[in-house]
């Protein structure tokens, strides 16, 4: 008797262990997305997690790079932010599970209940000034101040092919450390107000001082519900620009996706709110802008650079064919010979004339990589 009863206790042992690890190991039900479509606004954030999966999960979109950005990578979920209008796909590997989420970005609604104060707040929508031409406008004089905007905190990836200039063109940064993409704003106008306003058109704003002390604003809409945003950055008596100015309108206006409706005479307005005269970096500051199609861009008689030091790829690849106004102000005195031979490098010459001062011609004219290719006038 005692033989089976050891018998039996150690079969009854036996077929716990043999038991309790099938039910630990096996999750309850089918591993999937908590949905395979979402649909998010744009600058809106939808949430999506993996279900019945206990291991890590990893996470890349395969497919619309620049219509959506994915953050707060866990585990188990992620976190879908919209960009602009259009479609994407995310991919989540479970083990050796594949699953596919379709992502929807819409431009975002403004809200219609407060449509009809919106149409009546003066400041709602700063008008658009020509910058076709140079348009005489009183600047304001700058009171002494240490407040300045930052200098772009992330960088354009981008590779040499042949001595010319190229993008990554499914690596677009970001607009000064924000989620909004620069291909997705279509216009950026400098305001002489730190003040945000408080309208239902307003998407979003950031605080881009260097101090982060909220001097340097920027605030964006999307005035005609198209996905693409006006950009507005605002500091009380004028934006003042950071030393390290690189990439500041890089991209801007340069998605083709709107090449055809985009208006060069709308997308680079209020300069006369910007100062630069304490810039001494410039590189790719007007990389690509208005890549598609703009023929005419105009940097006013306000844009001072009298302390530039590097200015390489300044003005790579703006516009189409275009011609370029650089305004009265615009000087070369601190740069060096060196940094000139790239200043309007591209693949295409899409450059083809800039009007200049006379001294400026004069550097110009002894640049055999822009005397050779562009036409330069002197401003009468």
């Amino acid at each position: 008797m005692r033989r089976i009863s050891l018998f039996l206790a150690t079969a009854l042992v036996v077929s716990s262990i043999s038991v309790a690890p099938e039910v630990s190991l096996h999750a309850k039900g089918k591993v999937k997305l908590s949905s395979k479509k979402v649909t998010v606004n744009v600058g809106k954030t939808k949430k999506l997690s993996v279900k019945n999966y206990k291991k890590k999960a990893t996470w890349k979109i395969s497919k619309g790079k620049k219509f959506i950005k994915i953050s707060a990578k866990k585990a188990k979920g992620i976190k879908i932010t919209g960009l602009k209008k259009g479609n994407a796909k995310i991919l989540c590997k479970a083990g050796k599970k594949k699953l596919v989420c379709v992502v929807k970005v819409k431009a975002d609604k403004v809200n219609t209940a407060n449509t009809a104060n919106t149409a009546n707040t003066a400041t709602s929508t700063p008008k658009a000034l020509s910058t076709a031409a140079p348009t005489a406008s009183t600047r304001p004089t700058h009171a002494p101040t240490s407040d300045r905007m930052m200098a772009e905190p992330l960088k354009v990836e981008q590779a040499i092919d042949g001595g010319s200039m190229v993008f990554s063109l499914d690596k677009y940064y970001y607009f000064y450390g924000t989620e909004i993409s620069r291909t997705s704003i279509e216009s950026v106008e400098f305001m002489n107000t730190s003040k945000v306003p408080n309208t239902s058109d307003v998407l979003g704003a950031y605080d881009i001082s260097e101090k982060q002390n909220k001097s340097v604003m920027a605030w964006y809409k999307d005035a005609d519900k198209d996905g693409f945003f006006e950009m507005y950055i605002g500091q009380d008596g004028g934006v003042v620009a950071n030393p390290n100015s690189d990439y500041m309108f890089c991209w801007i206006a340069g998605t083709a996706e709107k090449s055809s409706a985009l208006d060069d005479s709308k997308c680079l307005l209020g300069l006369e709110n910007l100062y630069t005269e304490d810039v001494e970096s410039a590189n790719y500051m007007f990389a690509c802008f208005g890549w598609y199609n703009f023929q005419k861009i105009s940097l006013g008689d306000y844009f001072a650079t009298s302390n530039l030091k590097s200015a390489l790829y300044m003005f790579a690849d703006a516009g189409h064919n275009s011609e370029i106004y650089l305004g009265k102000a615009f000087s070369l005195d601190k740069l060096e010979d060196k940094n000139l031979s790239s200043m309007f490098a591209g693949r295409s010459g899409r450059v083809s004339k800039v009007v200049v001062p006379k001294a400026v011609k004069e550097r110009f004219d002894k640049t055999k990589e822009i005397a050779g290719s562009i036409e330069v006038e002197v401003i009468k």
